[in-house]
C-alpha cells in the first residue's frame, strides 16, 4: 500500500556506488493515461524504460480453432471448473536478457526483485562472469533462496521511509 519513489530507492541501493544506466521494467496498459506520464517522468529523470504489453487472460477457457467458450465439469462433483483471471507482465524474460546484455559495462548489478526465477541467472553472472549482484527485495516476496546465490540482500522494509513517494501538495507552497 506504498507508493515508492524510483529514484529515492536507486539513491538509496546505490549509496557510494558510481551507477553507470538505471532501468525501469514494466508491463503497459496503453489506455492507461497515468502509467504512460509515469514513465515519462522517469526517462526524465534518467531512468531507461522498458515495456512490455500487458496481457490479460480471461476467466475462461476457448477452442483455439473456432473460438467458442469450453466448459469443464469436475467428474467426481460436477462442479464447473474455471481458470482464474490473469495479467502477465512478461517482463522477466526482459529483465534477464538486460542483464546478460549490460553485463560487460558493470562489476556488480542491483537487481530489485524477490523472484527466485532469476536465480539461475544470478548464479551464471557471479560464476561464470565474476559479477558481484545484490537483490533489493520486499521481506514478503524474497525468496529465501536467494541467501545463498547473490553477495547482498538489502530488505526494502527497513527502509520504507527513505524510499516512500512524497506526496507534493497541490496549488500551495511546500514548505
Amino acid at each position: 500500500g506504498i507508493k515508492i519513489d524510483p529514484l529515492r530507492l536507486c539513491d538509496m541501493v546505490s549509496t557510494n556506488k558510481s551507477v553507470i544506466q538505471k532501468h525501469y521494467f514494466s508491463a503497459e496498459d496503453p489506455s492507461n493515461a497515468g502509467q504512460q506520464r509515469f514513465h515519462e517522468g522517469l526517462k526524465q529523470r534518467g531512468f531507461l524504460v522498458h515495456t512490455h504489453e500487458l496481457v490479460e487472460r480471461p476467466g475462461k477457457i476457448y477452442c483455439p480453432n473456432c473460438n467458442v467458450e469450453i466448459n469443464y465439469n469436475c467428474s467426481k462433483c460436477n462442479t464447473m471448473i474455471t481458470l482464474p483471471p490473469h495479467k502477465s507482465k512478461r517482463i522477466d524474460i526482459l529483465i534477464a536478457l538486460k542483464l546478460l546484455q549490460t553485463s560487460k559495462l558493470y562489476e556488480e548489478a542491483i537487481l530489485i526483485s524477490g523472484d527466485q526465477d532469476f536465480i539461475p541467472l544470478i548464479d551464471y553472472l557471479r560464476h561464470e562472469e565474476g559479477k558481484k549482484i545484490t537483490v533489493v527485495s520486499f521481506r514478503g516476496p524474497l525468496s529465501y533462496e536467494y541467501r545463498a546465490s547473490c553477495d547482498k540482500i538489502i530488505i526494502l522494509d527497513e527502509y520504507i521511509e527513505e524510499i516512500k513517494q512524497v506526496v507534493k501538495p497541490r496549488g500551495g507552497l511546500q514548505t
